[in-house]
């Protein structure tokens, strides 16, 4: 009769291990899928990240270069004119 129920105990719990174990096999799955899916999406993640990167530095590029025009544009002077009124100095006329 102990021997019985003893029996019995193993079997209910061996039957509560293989439930387990089949439920870690089904995760143990769904981890190396969701795995790879993560792998994929992080190797996504690190070319956009480099696109973004080099896209800022050619952007940054540009504005300078930008900058650089306007800098040579705003610091040209204005071409001077005659002060003493074109070819009325030059012959000697004033006023």
């Amino acid at each position: 009769t102990i021997e019985l129920l003893r029996q019995a105990d193993y079997k209910d719990e061996a039957m509560k291990i293989k439930v387990l174990e089949e439920e870690l096999v089904k995760r143990r799955q769904i981890v190396c899928e969701f795995e790879q899916q993560y792998r994929q999406a992080q190797q996504q993640y690190q070319l956009a990240l480099q696109r973004y990167e080099a896209e800022t530095k050619h952007l940054d590029k540009v504005l300078g270069a930008r900058e650089k025009q306007y800098g040579a544009l705003t610091s040209k002077k204005e071409p001077k004119t005659d002060q003493g009124g074109g070819l009325r100095s030059l012959f000697g006329f004033r006023g």
